[in-house]
Formats: structure tokens, sequence, C-alpha cells
């Protein structure tokens, strides 16, 4: 019966982590969408979701019953299956009715409903896990801490598989919820047959069934978009590897929604028009031109009303141009060629060369859209471009004040490509364009494109004064800062400087986002035992290397949505591995702690200089892929085993030691991914980054040696 009830209690531990990882991704992509998402709200998340679960851990040692768990494990799984489905339709209901649709949440608002979707769900599958580790325990007569630990990243590895490769592509993100509070529900019944309560189990069977009628018949994804688009009608609403994707229309306009952010409405002619014409026209002769992003709803055609032999269009995400054929009956020229196909990877393998690249991916508000902005891909543009070619790209408008942060992020783009082009040229239109070439850019505009005959309805002489316009650019350039610093793969400056400007809207100084956490951070650690500490420091270490080298994946091979998850579970495995199995190798002592500590340091301090050095088109295109997953595999190893040693150095009960280690682990991780990502990888970049978390595993190290 023993061995029959360990294997039952293995088996809710599997399907913790695969509810913790689908729901995580699932809610993530949900609250991006209310909120607007960049790092920092990312960060937010994360950190929040890390550190309710971390309580909900230490809050389990209260909960744990020596021999008497099974009525609470039995009310775990139910609030597991419920709270998550519930949190997010919660969380969206709160936005309609302390927001204006449309509008942008302040960071106020983004942690109150961040709290109020998360906190119940984290919670208590926090302390599921300590229950889980303290039953297992007594039922095997020995620590099996380690063993829930890799249990759950095992869950978590088949539910990254199922996500990634299946559910993403057909359900929408709350019918993928209500799956995962089925199988949870249909779990607690089976527990609750199995300790012959047959009262809770026939409750639980009923109350599946009283949720899933309801799921049946009425869509919560279409409940959820009529509360966030109010007065719109909802005509497309589904989830694709690239975010959730609207479409709605409201008296004959089509408005075109990207995780929450209008991407575009129909027919906006002067935007289009802007996007095309002022490189376009600068060039003498413009027969192959290059478009990456942007062109789907209409800009496209702006491009043939000129004498081109060659148009190739680049968009990454199919499915937004076919929701643009399908409500804008767009029809693709013939003659345009299209790739679905990361931007920048286009770059790189192309034979071709062209006369215009036109620009138009998102702005570098995100350490993954940075990459768009950087010296390394301009230098891949102009590597593409005939002798004398344009490269055209757009930012927010400055308006008629230029003020500090948009001053310093427009110093950092103008210097980076001046880092490549001789010529550059401001345009301040809708948006500020910057159009560079090695040949100058002088002209009329509005004249030249009189003079080629080209039909416009916004830019011509009739509706702009190209010479209040140049003026108005000669101003803003008089402001930039010559000696700024130019923008990097791996030193991506344009993206924190965005997150300033984010920032200011709402007159937050970015310091005290910082320092508060800082000093969050340090009076936790003031509080740890020294094991602790260590298994923070790891923690830490592990999460901030996951994104560092996602970043790197994403600068080497473009955003490739399906490897970008193999990352993360070669992640999920290494930690299952190393705390299920690998331990095994290793001596249950302080010294062997301390040595993975110390090379889990040496590693975060030589993967800059790796990702550096295999970031060169040379290498077959399998091998850098290849290293990164190893990197990121071993990482995960070395957290495994120092987790697994953990549990057998710490003192005290296994319920105080599966709660504070699991809780140190996750604290951990939810500061790395916070603080590096947001600021310390923004601003002091990929090299000091690793030497930084080098450094605080190596102090860790010492701190174990001193104190144990």
């Amino acid at each position: 019966m023993l061995l029959k009830q360990g294997k039952r209690l293995k088996l809710i531990a599997f399907l913790l982590g695969f509810t913790c990882f689908i729901v995580q991704l699932v809610l993530i992509r949900e609250f991006l969408n209310l909120f607007m998402g960049n790092e920092l709200v990312i960060g937010i998340i994360l950190a929040l979701w890390m550190i309710l679960t971390a309580s909900g851990a230490i809050a389990g040692r209260y909960l744990h019953r020596p021999g008497r768990n099974e009525a609470s494990l039995l009310s775990l799984l139910v609030l597991n299956g419920v709270l998550p489905l519930a949190g997010a339709i919660f969380a969206v209901w709160l936005r309609s009715i302390l927001y204006v649709p449309g509008s942008m949440l302040s960071l106020q608002g983004i942690l109150i409903i961040s709290l109020a979707g998360l906190a119940a769900f984290c919670f208590f599958s926090g302390m599921m896990f300590t229950i889980l580790a303290a039953t297992l325990s007594e039922n095997s007569g020995k620590s099996s801490i380690s063993r829930i630990y890799a249990l759950e990243a095992l869950g978590s590895l088949a539910g990254g598989i199922v996500f990634n490769f299946i559910l993403v592509y057909s359900l929408n993100s709350l019918r993928i919820l209500s799956i995962v509070m089925m199988l949870n529900l249909l779990t607690a019944v089976w527990f609750a047959f199995v300790f012959k309560n047959k009262i809770v189990g026939i409750s639980c069977l009923l109350l599946s069934l009283a949720l899933l009628l309801p799921i049946l018949f009425i869509n919560p994804d279409s409940v959820t978009a009529k509360m966030l688009y109010p007065g719109q009608e909802v005509l497309l609403n589904r989830d694709t590897p690239f975010g959730k994707m609207v479409v709605t229309e409201n008296k004959g306009q089509y408005n075109f929604y990207s995780s929450g952010v209008l991407y575009a409405s129909s027919w906006d002619i002067a935007k289009n028009e802007e996007k095309v014409h002022y490189a376009m026209a600068l060039h003498p002769a413009p027969a192959d031109v290059l478009m990456l992003s942007g062109g789907w709803d209409g800009a496209l055609q702006e491009v043939l009303k000129y004498p081109v032999s060659r148009v190739d269009y680049v968009d990454p995400d199919p499915w937004l141009l076919k929701a643009a054929a399908s409500y804008l009956w767009i029809e693709w020229p013939e003659n345009v060629n299209i790739r679905y196909t990361d931007p920048r990877r286009f770059l790189q393998e192309t034979p071709h060369k062209y006369d215009v690249i036109l620009l138009n991916t998102g702005p570098p508000n995100t350490v993954g859209n940075n990459r768009f902005y950087t010296r390394e891909f301009f230098r891949k543009a102009k590597a593409a471009l005939h002798p004398g070619g344009i490269i055209s790209l757009n930012l927010a408008s400055a308006g008629n004040y230029l003020n500090e942060d948009t001053r310093l992020l427009y110093s950092n783009i103008y210097n980076t490509l001046k880092n490549n082009f001789l010529h550059i040229r401001l345009i301040p239109g809708g948006r500020s364009y910057f159009i560079a070439s090695d040949e100058p850019l002088n002209g009329d505009i509005t004249a030249l494109i009189q003079q080629e005959n080209i039909p416009t309805e916004y830019v011509n002489a009739w509706y702009l004064d190209m010479r209040s316009m140049d003026e108005r650019a000669e101003m803003i350039l008089n402001e930039l800062d010559p000696d700024a610093r130019i923008n990097e793969d791996f030193y991506p400056l344009a993206a924190y400087l965005s997150l300033r400007q984010w920032l200011g809207m709402f007159h937050i100084q970015g310091w005290l986002i910082a320092l508060i956490p800082l000093l969050l951070m340090t009076l936790i650690l003031l509080r740890m035992k020294p094991i602790s500490m260590g298994l923070f420091a790891s923690g830490f270490t592990a999460s901030s290397a996951e994104f560092m080298l996602l970043i790197g994946f994403q600068v080497i091979y473009g955003f490739i949505y399906q490897m970008a998850g193999l990352i993360i579970m070669a992640f999920m495995a290494g930690l299952a591995a190393g705390s299920g199995y690998l331990h095994k190798y290793f001596r249950k002592e302080a010294r062997t702690f301390i040595r993975i500590q110390l090379g889990i340091g040496i590693m975060a301090g030589i993967t800059p200089f790796i990702m550096m050095a295999i970031d060169h088109p040379g290498f077959p295109v399998w091998l850098p892929g290849l290293i990164i997953t190893l990197l990121t595999f071993m990482f995960a190893v070395l957290t495994g085993i120092q987790y697994q040693l953990a549990t057998r150095l710490r003192d005290g009960t296994v319920t105080e030691v599966a709660s504070s280690t699991y809780s140190a682990d996750l604290l951990g991780s939810a500061f790395g991914v916070f603080l590096v990502a947001v600021f310390i990888f923004p601003l002091i970049g990929m090299v000091f980054t690793g030497l930084l978390l080098a450094g605080l595993n190596f102090v860790a190290a010492g701190v174990v040696r001193w104190r144990v």
C-alpha cells in the first residue's frame, strides 16, 4: 500500500509541474495582453509568481499533518485546477472596471491586477510542493524532497512539450486553462476514490461536471474579449506563437491588436505613405526593395507605385497576414515575394542586394526587439544594400518637446546608425523617421514625388511643409549627444532607455524600481542560513543565465518560437536530471556543495564569451544552437545537483527543509529574472553581467565555506 501511495504522490508531483508550467505560459500571455508588456512587466509577473510560490512553500509547513495529508492534497488539487482560470477571468474583469479600455496601465495597476490574478494559485501550488515532499518522505522513510523537485521539473518539461507543439496552435488561452482545470479535477476524483472517500470523490465529480458544462457552451475567451473591447465587434480572437491577436470592427474601421497593443487600423493612409515614400523618394532609382514587417495593411501597395523590379516582403507572423487578407480584403501582388521568417535571419541568408530597406519592426522597447536596432543589425543591413542604398526606420514621435529620455534614445539610435552609414537624415512626421545611406540624402521629398508623378494623398506638397519639417529635424539633431554609447546585440542600451521613457509617462524613476527589490533582496539574504543563501545564488544565476542564453539564441537565429521553447525545456530536463539522478555521483558534503557553487559561477563568467564566439556566420548553422542548448542543460544540471545537496545539508525537519530550500531557490530566481532582464543586462551588457553572476556565486561559496 505504501509503495502504491508513493507512486500516486509522484504522479501528483508530476501533474503539479505540468500544471504550473502551462499556467505560467498562458497567464504571462494573458497579462501581456492586458498590460501592453515589456521586460519590466514580464519581470514583475515572473517575480511575483516565484515570490508568491515561495511564500506558499513556507506556509505549507504549517498545513502539514504527519500521516494525515490526504485531505490537504485533495483540496489543493481542486484549487490548482480552478484557480488559474478563475484568476485569469478575474484579472480581465478587474482591468475592465478599473481602467478605460485602451488606456495604458500604471505600474501600480500592473501590480494590483497581477497580484489579483496570480496570488491564490501560486500560493497554493507552493504549499502543495512542501506537503508532497513531506508526505513522500514519510512514506519512503527517507528524505524525498529532491525527488519531488525532479518530478515537478519533469512535469514542467512535459507541459512545455504539449504547450509549444500542440496547444498554442489549436486552442486559445482560457480554453487551455479549462483543460488544465479538468485534468486536475479528474485527478482529484481519482485520488478521493483511491483513498476510499467516496463522498468527496462524488463531490469532485459533480463539481467537474458543473464547471465543464458552461465551458462547453460558453467560450471564456469570447467573454473576456468583450470585456476588453467594449463597443467593438470582436471578429477574431486567437492565440498564436507570437501572442494574442485580436481583430475588431467599429463603424467600418478594422482594428488589429497584438498582445493588447493596437498594431494598426484599417487604411491608415498617412502612416502607410510615411513608411514608404520618405525613403523611396530619396533614392534616384529604387528598383530592388526589401520591406521588413509592417506592409500587410497597405504599405506594400505604396511601394508598387514606383517602377520597381523586385520587392521582397519579410514578416515572421503568417497569422497576421492571413487576418489582413480576410478582413481588409488585401490581395498580395504576384510580383511581391513574401517570406515568413525572422527579418534578421533573412538579412543574414539572402543572396540579393537592395536599393531600399524599409524597417517596420516593433520599436526597441524590449530586449527582443532591440536586436533590430543594433550595430550588428545595421551592419547586416548594409551588406544587403547596393552601393548608395538606403535604410529607413522609425521611432515614436518626439512631439514638440524632446524630453531627456527621448533625447537619450534618439542619440543612441542615431549614433548606432552613424557607426555604419555616412549620412543620416531625420524626418519628423507622424513618427520620427531615421533614413541612412552612404550617399547624401538631400532634396525636397514632396518635390521629388511630384517630379516622378507618384500618386499620394498625404505625403505631398499640399499637406507637408518640408522646410518646417527640416527645421524641426535640425533642432532635434542639435539636441542629440554625439558621444552617446551605441546600441549592441549584447549591450541592449536602447531597450533600457525605452523602459525609462515608458516609466517617465508615470513620473516614476527607474532607480527606484531597482532599489526596492535590491533592499528586499538584502533583507532576505541577511535572514537566510548559508546553504539557503547558496541556493538563492544558484537560482539567481540559473534564471539570469537562461535569459541571456535565450537572448543569444534570438540574436543568432532570430525569433524561432519552437526552438526558444526547446531551450526552456532543456532547462527543465537539466533540473530533473541533476536533482533526480546525476546527484548520485557526488558526495553529500559541504565541500561538494561549495565546488558546485564555484562551478556555477565559472560557467556564468565564461558564458558571455562563448556566446560572442559562436555569433559568427562561419559556423555550421546547427552548431550555435547545439552549444546554447548544452549550456542551458548544464546550468540546470548543476542547479539541480545543488538543490539535492542542499536538502541533505540543511538542518531541520522535512517540512522545514522542503519549504526553506524550495523558497530560497524560487526567491533567487525571482530576483534574478527581474533585476537582470530589466536593469543589469541592458545597462552593463552581457560580459559584465556574466562576471557579476560569477562574483555572486564566489561570494556565496565563501559564505558557505566560512559558516558551515
